[in-house]
């Protein structure tokens, strides 16, 4: 069992192998800046990792990463060295922007848990997710078959894998708390 990097979480949440994590918020909530800074800590406590961000280049993925890691938006030359070398057999990009068929994340993820022995693959993000759907109500299904998948190659493999997903528009505007409920696709994914 794995902590998350704030000391506050550590007896409340655990990140456990074989299990999903779905992390969801509004647009530009910070689920992205999020799902990197537990995967760091994850790194910091011995774990491999994968970062497959279909919605950011990966020098914004590994600037962002580096900054929390760092401390500072503004790192020197040798820190910057540092933090590339302490990386190095840690963490492992998938680099392609924009919608990615479902079958290709999946394997992804089978072939870095199995063959790589990765033990945390983070998804940014399900809506980047292609699914071979032509109404809405196929697409939720579609969705929840994918994250279901998800969940089997996580309990399959011993990995943790670690999903990005939006809520939906919210009917009464800005504020409030959120549930399951809120995130955006099929019932099946929370």
């Amino acid at each position: 069992k794995f902590h998350l990097p704030w000391p506050a979480t550590h007896k409340e949440m655990q990140i456990r192998p074989g299990e999903l994590s779905i992390w969801a918020g509004k647009r530009g909530s910070g689920k992205s800046l999020v799902t990197g800074q537990v995967i760091a800590s994850l790194m910091d406590q011995g774990q491999k990792a994968l970062i497959a961000s279909m919605e950011m280049p990966i020098p914004v993925t590994l600037d962002r990463m580096m900054t929390q890691v760092l401390m500072t938006p503004s790192p020197t030359e040798t820190a910057a060295r540092e933090f590339f070398q302490w990386l190095d057999g840690r963490l492992f990009m998938y680099q392609q922007e924009g919608t990615v068929p479902a079958r290709r994340i999946l394997g992804l993820g089978r072939y870095a848990a199995v063959e790589r022995k990765i033990e945390n693959i983070g998804i940014d993000s399900l809506m980047m997710v292609g699914v071979n759907a032509k109404g809405s109500f196929e697409k939720r299904e579609a969705q929840g078959q994918f994250v279901r998948d998800l969940a089997m190659i996580a309990r399959d493999t011993g990995c943790h894998i670690h999903l990005v997903c939006h809520l939906r528009k919210s009917e009464s505007g800005a504020g409030g708390r959120s549930d399951a409920d809120d995130v955006k696709g099929a019932g099946e994914i929370t």
